[in-house]
């Protein structure tokens, strides 16, 4: 279960921005504030300098981390290892954007011009 950014959270954010935590708790508060993004950047940090110190093994560290912010270790892993495909895949008709998956299934038309031509 996923949980959201605490006040420790922010506070450990804002020492890693050099934003002040009132500011910090203002955005969080008025949801202006990227949760996804700044539990990465969380996550990330901590990761960093759990291996620096050098007690656990990175698997373990990954397995903690994942406990404490609530998500799989998959979810750690793309953080941590840069995981993320950022390639856009856009149907070759009408130019929507679409999934690999459809891309690929549809020779890279949108299921709604697949079905027009049909």
């Amino acid at each position: 279960m996923k949980r959201p950014l605490g006040k420790d959270d922010l506070k450990i954010l804002s020492g890693i921005l050099g934003i002040e935590n009132d500011i910090l708790i203002g955005l969080s508060d008025k949801d202006l504030l990227k949760h996804s993004q700044a539990k990465a950047l969380l996550i990330k940090t901590e990761y960093d300098r759990l291996v620096q110190e050098g007690k656990n093994k990175k698997c373990r560290i990954m397995a903690d981390l994942a406990t404490k912010y609530g998500v799989s270790k998959s979810y750690i892993e793309i953080f941590i290892y840069n995981k993320v495909n950022g390639k856009s895949y856009y149907c070759s008709c009408c130019g929507r954007k679409i999934s690999l998956y459809q891309s690929k299934k549809n020779s890279g038309k949108c299921n709604i011009c697949t079905n027009k031509n049909d």
